[in-house]
This record gives C-alpha cells, structure tokens and sequence, in this order.
C-alpha cells in the first residue's frame, strides 16, 4: 500500500514538471537569447546562453533551461523522489536532449516545410510545442525506466552532451 502512495506522489510531480516546465523554460530560454550580449560578451555567460544565431547556439535556448527546471524540481520533490532519482534524472536527461533538437526541428519544419515566414512570431509557438513534446516524452521515461538501466545510459547522455554543449560553446566565444 505505501509503495502505490509514492507511485501516485511520483507520478503527480511528474505531471507538475510535465505541464509547468514548458512554460518556465519557455521563459527562461527567451531571457538566455539575450544573456550574452546583455553581459557584455561575458565568457561564462557564453557557455550556456546563445552567443551567435547559430543552429548549434539555439539548442543551448532549450537544452540548459530543461536540465535546471529538472534539477530544481528534484529538489522540491527530493522526499517523493529518493527511491526513483536515477529515473528522474534519466527523464531529464531525455527532455533536454528532445527539446533542444525538437526546437530546431519544428522551427526548421515551421519554415522550410510549411512555408511560414522565419520570424518571431512563428519560432515562438514552435519552441512551445517542442518544450510540451519533449518534457511529456521526459516524464514518460523517467516514469517507466528501469532504476537501473535505461536511467544510468540516460545520464551519461546527459552528461556528454553536456559536455559537448561546453566544448563549442567555449570555441564559439573564442572565435
């Protein structure tokens, strides 16, 4: 009986992150599109928010905001969580690697295959649907992974892409 309570309390911070974390990253993702230039060009700045209007630099707008909404949710639902944290972070780890390439995918689709015009108003409500697509699709994970398995391959994903996003992030504020 108490293992189905903390599988409803799980699966209700789940739905939490699933329905409010497209909209905080949403907001936190337009305020990094201008962190750099309002920093000064700051180099740490740089590593997580776009210095250029590159395709590469606009995954940062989605990936990074998805993994601190994650980490943050952790945090207030950490007592739901301790038995479940390698899944948690498995479907973290999912949601920002779909949403940064969602991101680019639906506003590439929105553009070169639907026609719409390449402007604000249209990468608006892609990055919305891409953000909802991708933290559904991270929550889903994070509720049927194994502990275990799929949780520990999907951190290290994670953590590499991570990795990867530092490494040209730090070449493109040095170039």
């Amino acid at each position: 009986m108490e293992s189905e309570i903390r599988l409803i309390k799980y699966r209700k911070a789940l739905c939490v992150v699933t329905w409010l974390s497209p909209v905080i990253i949403m907001l936190i993702g337009s305020l990094d599109h201008f962190m750099y230039e309002l920093s000064g060009e700051n180099v740490f700045v740089g590593m997580w928010a776009p210095v250029s209007e590159s395709i590469w630099e606009h995954l940062k707008i989605a990936f990074y905001p998805t993994l601190f909404v994650w980490t943050v949710a952790y945090f207030v639902f950490r007592g739901i969580l301790k038995e479940r944290v390698a899944s948690w972070f498995a479907g973290a780890a999912c949601a920002a690697v779909t949403s940064a390439f969602g991101v680019v995918l639906t506003q590439y689709f929105a553009v070169e295959v639907f026609g719409l015009p390449n402007e604000i108003y249209v990468h608006i409500p892609d990055f919305f649907i891409a953000l909802c697509i991708s933290q559904a699709i991270g929550a889903h994970i994070a509720f049927m992974s194994e502990e275990k398995k799929s949780a520990a391959i999907l951190s290290v994903l994670a953590a590499a892409v991570t990795v990867i996003c530092v490494i040209f992030s730090v070449l493109a504020v040095a170039a």
